[in-house]
């Protein structure tokens, strides 16, 4: 948990139809989040977005899939990083992988 002082916020955008083993993508990382003992994660979701391909995607029947969805993970710098750490092994990128996403803007999905 967090105590008192300056928190880190970590945020993964990702879509409605993006999966891993299954599960929504989003259902797994606040999981993940739990499990490190993260202060706190929240997922909230888009009804308009657009992303590295340029096309719109909105709030329509057909199209309900492919909206926007952010995970919001609020903890100590040290324990984002941590959580981070531990992600990057798990998708099988290597504990450096973290090192290198840090600060930067990354695709998922």
């Amino acid at each position: 948990m967090l105590a008192k002082g300056k928190a880190k916020k970590l945020i993964v955008y990702v879509t409605e139809s993006d999966t891993r083993h299954g599960r929504p993508l989003y259902e797994l990382i606040v999981e993940v989040s739990r499990k490190h003992g993260v202060a706190g994660a929240t997922v909230t979701r888009g009804i308009m977005g657009f992303g590295a391909t340029g096309t719109v995607h909105a709030a329509h029947p057909d199209l309900a899939s492919k909206l926007p969805v952010r995970v919001e993970i609020v903890d100590s710098a040290e324990a984002i990083d941590r959580l981070l750490r531990g992600a990057c092994e798990a998708a099988g990128q290597g504990e450096d992988a973290a090192d290198l996403h840090r600060g930067q803007r990354r695709m998922v999905g």
